[in-house]
């Protein structure tokens, strides 16, 4: 039996909008995987963030802002504040809002690969996979629909900068940046890369740092309104830094394998996270690499890497820039799928204990993977000189 026009109609129309067809085909599909976690609550949903959402709606709202609720900063803090006159649950909103950034992640990490693919046939292709895999990694799902958090967002401002960075528009890619830092303290991972590209590049002014204290003001306004000091406000997260004393919470870094003495060996871990990073710098510098393209790419990851497997105090969610960084990567070096695999099966691993109760591989075994993937990625930047 011969095929019907009608069919031949269908497929026509199928492959003439198959790039359409694929795309709102993945964004209907991955809402509706993050909907199944919609009712989940987390435990830091139940100790925190719904605590506080009836904390500021029992001290009245935007006069909340006076005082400080929580240990977020003033921007998250504001968004919580204005879900409290929606009249949808707490859990919702703050989902909802989490969920919403997780698109917008995955927009930013493709308009990466369209501007960098620009000479390649397969540009559109590679863009809508990558879009679909930064939307459908396990990671990026369960962070928002079912923890509840917010790592989405700041990532977002910060794969947003790497996109004007890659383009040499460096004033927008800071405000980006400070953007991302006003949302999480944790897109600090990302500043050596700043001031990597200042030294090296030249290309713009040490004025332009200020455009992230500049951006802590202005996102702070409705707490100073409401009589919030500006120092107040400034020194947020010099206070957050001091809220856990632990050399590990839940991630598989380095101090897994080494003993659980916080006060002894906190300094010692910044110190030496501090020199990795100046070593990694000077290597650079000294050897005139130019960081442009997918080199950036990898520079940053090597960064954001480097932070969350040497500094103490790592939650088991603070992988997460690494996480997508390693799939940009991995768009531009194919043979290397070891590295976001790992990466990102890591990250994974670590969300079950506190998400789930579930401890699948031991942490020190995590640890020591994570140390092999962290070398595998070092080799392919310097010793092959791929940055």
């Amino acid at each position: 039996m011969k095929i019907s026009n009608v069919e031949n109609k269908i497929i026509s129309f199928i492959q003439k909008h198959i790039n359409i067809i694929f795309f709102i085909s993945v964004i209907i599909l991955s809402f509706f995987i993050r909907m199944f976690f919609i009712s989940y609550q987390s435990g830091d949903y139940n100790s925190f963030l719904e605590p506080w959402f009836y904390q500021i709606i029992d001290n009245g709202g935007l006069m909340s802002l006076n005082q400080e609720i929580g240990n977020y900063n003033v921007i998250y803090t504001f968004f919580l504040t204005i879900f409290t006159y929606i009249p949808i649950s707490p859990l919702l909103s703050i989902k909802l809002f989490s969920i919403i950034f997780d698109y917008f992640l995955a927009i930013g990490c493709a308009f990466v690969v369209y501007d960098l693919f620009k000479h390649n046939k397969n540009r559109l292709v590679f863009v809508m996979l990558t879009f679909s895999v930064i939307i459908m990694l396990p990671t990026v799902i369960l962070n928002s629909s079912a923890w509840a958090q917010c790592d989405s967002i700041y990532t977002a401002f910060v794969i947003f900068c790497l996109y004007y960075l890659l383009k040499d528009r460096y004033t927008i890619a800071f405000v980006f940046f400070a953007l991302a830092f006003c949302f999480k303290l944790q897109a600090v991972f990302f500043l050596p890369l700043l001031i990597l590209l200042y030294i090296t590049k030249r290309k713009f002014s040490i004025i332009n740092f200020l455009i992230i204290p500049a951006c802590m003001v202005i996102t702070s306004l409705p707490a100073i309104i409401a009589g919030r000091s500006i120092f107040n406000v400034l020194t947020i997260y010099l206070r957050q830094t001091g809220t856990y004393a632990n050399l590990t919470m839940n991630y598989a870094s380095v101090w897994n394998l080494l003993p659980d003495d916080y006060n002894l060996f906190k300094v010692v871990g910044v110190l030496f996270t501090l020199v990795l990073l100046g070593g990694f710098m000077y290597f650079i510098i000294s050897k005139g690499y130019d960081l442009k393209g997918v080199t950036l790419i990898g520079a940053g990851l090597w960064i954001v890497y480097a932070c969350v497997l040497f500094l103490p105090s790592m939650h088991d969610r603070y992988a997460y820039m690494a996480d997508i960084l390693s799939i940009l990567y991995f768009v531009f070096r194919r043979k290397k799928i070891i590295i976001p695999i790992g990466i990102n099966f890591i990250s994974l691993m670590s969300y079950f204990p506190f998400l789930f109760g579930l401890t699948v591989f031991d942490y020190k075994i995590l640890t020591i993977a994570n140390l092999i993937i962290f070398g595998i990625l070092t080799h392919d930047l310097l010793v092959k000189k791929k940055v």
